[in-house]
């Protein structure tokens, strides 16, 4: 076989392994967006642009994938309007991707989005405007507290196991950064609580 027929019959391959992920996962996502209580309405945001809604929730919206993360803003009668950060995710079949298309594999998947993906479901919990009493109030704020923590663990153990044993100044950075997060999450919390009247 000729030497330039071969070279185009290569090039044609990588191009169609590169093309893997983009192909088996595509470029868009559909993402069930779900509230505590029912009912809300939620609007989908990235880099401050609406890219989404469900009107009214549970229910689901497909968006396109990237590697930025999703902003989703709830409001419902009553309650106060939360939101709520849904991170984008480095997807396994990029790895795989990087193994048989090299780095035109990746750069390709990098550029439809199809190298990153997101949750299948995101729960937006709406604090009530007000509670029927104190303890009920207590009683929400600690089930919020609980979830913020396992949250805050489960990125936690994420991002270590991301720097593989190795704790250089990104990982330390990331988990520092994370920490801080938790953090505000909590004081956020705490003054919520504290602004949250008790019906009289």
């Amino acid at each position: 076989m000729p030497v330039r027929i071969r070279q185009l019959l290569l090039v044609s391959q990588l191009a169609f392994l590169a093309a893997c992920a983009t192909v088996t996962t595509g470029t868009e996502h559909t993402i069930l967006v779900e509230s505590e209580p029912a009912g809300a309405t939620c609007l989908l945001q990235r880099n401050d642009s609406n890219i989404g809604a469900v009107n009214p929730t549970p229910g689901s919206v497909r968006i396109s994938k990237s590697r930025h993360d999703l902003l989703v803003k709830c409001e419902r009668a009553d309650h106060q309007a939360t939101s709520r950060l849904v991170t984008a995710s480095f997807q396994a079949m990029t790895a795989g991707n990087l193994l048989v298309g090299g780095v035109v594999g990746l750069a390709t998947d990098l550029a439809s989005g199809a190298a990153v993906t997101y949750p299948d479901s995101v729960n937006v919990v709406l604090w009530p405007t007000s509670f029927p009493s104190a303890d009920e109030r207590t009683a929400f704020y600690e089930a919020r507290r609980a979830e913020a923590r396992a949250d805050y663990q489960q990125r936690y153990e994420k991002a270590r196991g991301a720097c593989g044993g190795r704790m250089d100044q990104n990982c330390q950075q990331r988990l520092t950064e994370l920490r801080a997060g938790y953090q505000e999450e909590l004081r956020l919390l705490v003054e919520r609580r504290r602004r949250t009247p008790i019906k009289s």
